[in-house]
């Protein structure tokens, strides 16, 4: 069992649940990852690399990290693992060279109340060094081995799967 951390940017300012988004304006719909059916990398290729990365290396979870900009004042501006999909396959883009990844059933979202909030403390025991609150080190296509899935898979196992709030209208 191998895992990764994606970042994806929290674009909602005016919802509470941490919509990760990545945009692109050229492509319709704009949004990654796509939450209703369970794929990242079909709609646009801002993971382009990452997500190669990942199939190469075997990849079966792929956890989502953002810093929330959402209507909620006491969790702005902070990092947070709001969930993850479970990757059941990868398969080549059917109109362009590019990888998509899957999501299985077991994927889960949840509100930011239920959140894995990013501390320095939490940090630490899944990793031996903790980078400060910079994306570039914090974890983007951070590859997680076994020891370090699993304590985030028995976080999320107790908490409500709320992915179908996180579905755009």
């Amino acid at each position: 069992m191998i895992g990764a951390i994606l970042h994806s940017v929290c674009m909602e300012k005016v919802r509470e649940y941490p919509f990760a988004r990545c945009f692109n304006k050229h492509i319709l719909p704009p949004y990654e990852p796509d939450y209703l059916n369970k794929t990242h990398g079909l709609a646009n290729s801002c993971s382009q690399g990452k997500i190669k990365n990942f199939s190469k290396k075997g990849v079966t979870y792929v956890f989502y990290l953002t810093r929330y900009q959402g209507k909620l004042l006491e969790y702005q501006g902070k990092y947070f693992i709001i969930g993850y999909f479970r990757v059941d396959s990868y398969i080549r883009h059917p109109c362009e060279e590019r990888m998509v990844l899957y999501g299985a059933e077991d994927s889960k979202f949840v509100s930011i109340h239920n959140a894995w909030k990013v501390t320095e403390q939490k940090w630490l025991k899944l990793f031996s060094k903790f980078p400060g609150y910079n994306l570039r080190w914090l974890g983007n296509g951070r590859i997680l081995n076994e020891n370090q899935i699993q304590p985030l898979l028995e976080y999320f196992s107790d908490k409500p799967n709320e992915i179908n709030c996180y579905v755009r209208p």
